[in-house]
């Protein structure tokens, strides 16, 4: 409502087809089943998705989304089993919901690793998904980062 006053109605991500279409390939896993390899349409999507994250933002989360990188990361390197990285999933989604309330992370942001990580969390084979999801994490980080310092570049001039 406050961007409408502005006069910049923002769209959410909900309504973004590179949304709807990263939810739709995103039932298939991160990882195929048969081959155990990364599923490539998810990140061929990142840079979609990382291009509307970045212009439904309002503010630079640029360190925000690193913090919860390295939180993944720091998941993906752990010896746990599937129990324990459950839990360590949900508490991050405790956190990011925690940080969206404090506006330091948009509900956007949110919303997408949400979706990744009820994906994790519901399938048969948490550790390979979870590899998966921390490559689409990295690649999705990377082209938010690339479209932020973008932004940075045009502004400059």
């Amino acid at each position: 409502m406050n961007n409408q006053k502005r006069g910049n109605p923002r769209k959410r991500i909900h309504d973004a087809e590179e949304f709807q279409e990263f939810k739709e390939t995103l039932k298939n896993g991160f990882v195929t089943p048969d081959t155990q390899v990364t599923n490539s349409k998810l990140l061929a999507l990142s840079e979609k998705l990382a291009a509307v994250l970045k212009s439904s933002d309002r503010k630079d989360t640029v360190n925000q989304f690193r913090k919860f990188f390295n939180q993944v990361i720091g998941l993906k390197k752990s010896d746990s089993d599937a129990s324990k990285l459950e839990v360590e999933l949900r508490m991050l989604k405790a956190r990011m919901s925690y940080a969206a309330g404090r506006n330091t992370i948009s509900q956007d942001f949110r919303t997408v690793i949400n979706e990744c990580i009820d994906t994790i969390i519901k399938c048969e084979d948490v550790k390979t998904q979870l590899r998966g999801f921390c490559e689409f994490f990295e690649s999705l980080y990377a082209y938010y980062y690339y479209y932020t310092e973008k932004n940075r570049r045009q502004r400059r001039r």
